[in-house]
């Protein structure tokens, strides 16, 4: 299943971007999620308003191509497959750029509630 270029958007937009993600063990997605495949943590995050603005910075370069892989990847391995860890993925990155959890300074929103 390929991604529509409006999830893509979405995704961008309540992703940040991050040095590594979770992916499945042995994933051809690895080479896209960074260094440390074992642990997605706040210091992996980048939030903005702009899908545009993650290719500009190291750690927004990662997620973004991270993402965008795990979401067409059909990959499974040891009980784990890259959609598990996509969901998961995305998940964290929207309780921490929308709720600020956990301990974030980069969070996109002051509540549940706001909007444009």
């Amino acid at each position: 299943m390929k991604p529509s270029q409006t999830c893509l958007v979405l995704l961008g937009t309540l992703a940040s971007f991050a040095t590594s993600l979770l992916v499945a063990p042995n994933s051809p997605c690895s080479k896209h999620c960074g260094n440390v495949l074992s642990a997605t943590t706040a210091d992996d995050m980048e939030c903005f308003d702009n899908p545009s603005d993650y290719p500009t910075t190291a750690a927004g370069n990662v997620l973004q191509n991270c993402l965008t892989c795990q979401a067409s990847s059909p990959f499974t391995s040891a009980g784990q497959s890259d959609l598990e860890w996509l969901i998961y993925n995305l998940r964290y990155t929207l309780s921490f750029c929308l709720f600020g959890f956990p301990d974030s300074d980069k969070k996109l929103g002051s509540t549940p509630c706001t909007t444009r």
